[in-house]
């Protein structure tokens, strides 16, 4: 029954019977977001929309209370944290709301979804810690499928951030399994590499994150060092200077400690993963930079990453 909606929804209908299927789904948001079946159509709808579609997508899953609000004072769509603003108590009772809502997405295996990243993206941004802490309850098994678009990428960094020493080691080793070593595929994409940047720079345990993180980028070390993903990761690990390459939002990500639990200073942290990188790589070093030196990544890295002279 979903695939078939999906595809009348995409080839059959018209602009206005559209504009009708959009309403039903916002108007019976809380009954659907929550089905495994209806969500799918949600998320087919949701990525094929314009920004209005996404944004009313988006606001329909607050309840009827903001709604109200909204029409009532004739605010603007864009003035969530406006209404917070001035109404804190509805700003709480939606907040609440959220997390619940969050809840059930995580049980349900739902957090993979664009429209849903979204969501926890939102709550995350305006929890407060006692908030952040709850999610982090549940949220800190299956984080990972947050990795899946930037508004996720934002939203797991911020729950990293805000986790404690215990979590975050647990969140750290689901990286690396019996199984599976999913930092071989994080260090060829750009959402990866910048959510393990995050980690490094972060977690006081740099003996735990660099052993999962960097002993892979150690054996993997040619092929890191020679792509621009790669090779744009080490550079900001090693260099205070970030490279012209990370856009805005990369540097708004890398930047934020709110509610931080880290009792190092970042200055501290790089050095020992930089102690720990530079031992691994010390032998392959000047065989690398003979076969690589054609490699524009490769010399921006090695520009960044050079250690001390007398080293």
């Amino acid at each position: 029954g979903r695939f078939l909606a999906k595809k009348l929804y995409e080839d059959c209908f018209d602009a206005l019977e559209k504009k009708a299927v959009l309403e039903h789904l916002c108007v019976n948001m809380e009954k659907y977001m929550v089905h495994m079946y209806a969500t799918d159509i949600i998320e087919h709808i949701y990525l094929k929309g314009n920004s209005e579609t996404k944004k009313k997508i988006f606001e329909s899953t607050f309840g009827a209370k903001l709604k109200f609000i909204k029409e009532a004072k004739d605010i603007e769509e864009d003035d969530i944290e406006k209404i917070f603003e001035d109404y804190p108590l509805i700003k709480e009772q939606i907040m609440e709301r959220l997390r619940k809502q969050i809840d059930v997405f995580i049980s349900k295996g739902l957090i993979r979804l664009s429209f849903v990243q979204r969501i926890v993206l939102f709550y995350v941004k305006n929890a407060t810690q006692e908030g952040l802490e709850k999610v982090l309850e549940e949220g800190h098994k299956n984080y990972l499928a947050l990795l899946e678009s930037r508004d996720g990428l934002c939203a797991a960094c911020i729950l990293f951030t805000a986790a404690n020493s215990k979590l975050r080691k647990h969140m750290v080793k689901q990286l690396r399994t019996e199984t599976e070593n999913l930092v071989d595929n994080m260090l060829s994409s750009h959402l990866g590499t910048v959510f393990l940047l995050k980690v490094l720079l972060t977690m006081d345990d740099t003996k735990v994150s660099s052993k999962i993180v960097l002993d892979r980028v150690i054996q993997l070390f040619p092929d890191v060092a020679t792509t621009q993903v790669g090779s744009r990761m080490l550079a900001a690990l090693c260099s205070n200077h970030i490279p012209r390459y990370f856009n805005a939002n990369d540097q708004e990500i890398l930047a934020s400690n709110k509610y931080t639990t880290s009792k190092k200073e970042e200055r501290v942290r790089r050095e020992e993963v930089l102690e720990y990188l530079f031992d691994g790589i010390r032998k392959q070093l000047s065989q690398l930079i003979e076969e690589n030196l054609d490699s524009k990544p490769f010399c921006t890295c090695l520009l960044y990453t050079s250690p001390s002279p007398r080293d």
